[in-house]
């Protein structure tokens, strides 16, 4: 499809060598085989160079630390991304398993011969960047995003409270003499927005989503799905590698279509917890946690941030992009942004308080059908002044929970550790 190569030509075929192949492949040698005279100084040009957002001793540790919770616990498939959420620049992105490239080089070699097939024809599908193209449940993670279209819809106020006696359960809308109980993970009390976050309360946000008890009336599945929408969850963000994925974002019209059944409460409750059909990939999740962090805009995650050509001469040179803002005023933000801060004081991540830095974060856990559960995390920091923001996801956890913080502690003990140094 590209009139430049040879049938002998090498071409990129996975990240970014694939997505900057015409910046790298410079340009073919041309040999008139009629006229020799006429190929005195003929020589093939270089191609450009390409310069990354990423740090090598980042990436190199974000690596270490996946591999080394990967090893203890004896799984295998995950990803982390970390970026800078005032700009949107990838600092490091990691997805497991990983292989060599080289192999690859030096195909020929008996043992490479061996290896190659073992690569292509993995379960664990290690070609797949899980990262962009990727698209889980995000658990618990998503509460967050909840808490602020609920708080901007009215639907709850900081000083809002819900008994949380560990489930919720609700008459059938298709036979009344039968019940459905939705479960919490424990017994919370009585519960506000900022605990609910903190402690990751279910009852809470069944109630925020779908609306029980002292709240009558939730966000509902139409104003759910019109804000994730609005945020981007089911569109690609753009990054510049290749295979990104776009979310799913549920809707009673996508359930029509889709499955030919109608939408129940029991579907908004799911989704309101970050189950059921709605999917996201880890990419769009830091994309709008790093909105949390930097009061609000949706950057566009970018690696590469310049272009020079052989001679050392700038070409290109790449900078932030802000998506959209999300609808939400500062007040909104901070209640929410202090709900993750009390996540790292007293609720599910007081892993983090060693890190010498003031951190917020959302932990999450999501149920995968046949597969187990999957591990979620995500952080931003300083807290004050974030420069970093980190979603790390953990496939098939078999009840071991807590993997996905573990190697964001691991990371972030270094990370901070390192510039107190």
């Amino acid at each position: 499809k590209d009139s430049y190569y040879f049938i002998n030509d090498r071409i990129g075929r996975l990240g970014l060598e694939a997505q900057y192949e015409k910046e790298l492949r410079g340009q073919h040698r041309s040999i008139d085989f009629i006229d020799m005279a006429a190929n005195e100084g003929g020589d093939s040009e270089l191609g450009n160079n390409i310069f990354l957002n990423i740090e090598s001793s980042t990436q190199k540790k974000l690596f270490q630390s996946l591999n080394s919770v990967f090893t203890s616990a004896g799984v295998r498939r995950g990803a982390a991304i970390i970026q800078n959420p005032k700009t949107g620049a990838v600092l490091a992105l990691v997805s497991m398993p990983s292989f060599n490239n080289n192999i690859f080089e030096n195909f020929s070699r008996p043992e490479n011969a061996i290896k190659i097939p073992q690569i292509l024809n993995s379960n664990d599908k290690p070609f797949l960047n899980r990262v962009i193209s990727g698209r889980y449940s995000p658990g618990s993670t998503i509460k967050p995003f909840l808490a602020l279209a609920g708080l901007k819809e009215g639907i709850v106020t900081p000083s809002t409270l819900v008994f949380a006696d560990g489930s919720i359960s609700v008459r059938s809308e298709v036979d009344p003499n039968v019940f459905y109980t939705f479960r919490d993970w424990k017994v919370h009390g009585w519960t506000d927005i900022k605990k609910a976050i903190a402690d990751s309360v279910d009852v809470y946000f069944y109630s925020l989503g779908g609306g029980y008890g002292s709240i009558k009336e939730g966000l509902g599945i139409d104003r759910i799905s019109a804000y994730l929408r609005g945020a981007g969850a089911d569109k690609i963000t753009g990054i510049d590698l290749p295979g990104e994925i776009s979310g799913l974002v549920p809707s009673k019209e996508w359930k029509k279509e889709t499955k030919s059944e109608s939408w129940y409460i029991g579907d908004t409750y799911n989704i309101s917890i970050g189950q059921g059909d709605l999917g996201v990939t880890p990419v769009w999740l830091n994309t709008y946690v790093g909105a949390i962090a930097n009061g609000g805009k949706l950057m566009k995650p970018y690696i590469v941030r310049e272009i020079k050509n052989p001679n050392g001469q700038a070409i290109a040179e790449f900078s932030e992009q802000v998506l959209s803002q999300m609808p939400f005023d500062q007040n909104t933000m901070n209640i929410v942004r202090q709900g993750m801060r009390q996540t790292v004081l007293s609720g599910t991540a007081t892993l983090l308080q060693d890190v010498p830095v003031a951190l917020a974060a959302k932990t999450g856990t999501a149920q995968v059908t046949g597969r187990g559960l999957n591990s979620l995390f995500t952080v931003f920091g300083p807290y004050d002044d974030p420069e970093i923001v980190m979603t790390v996801l953990i496939e098939n956890i078999n009840q071991s929970q807590g993997l996905a913080i573990r190697v964001a502690n691991d990371f972030l003990l270094w990370y901070f550790g390192k510039k107190e140094e």
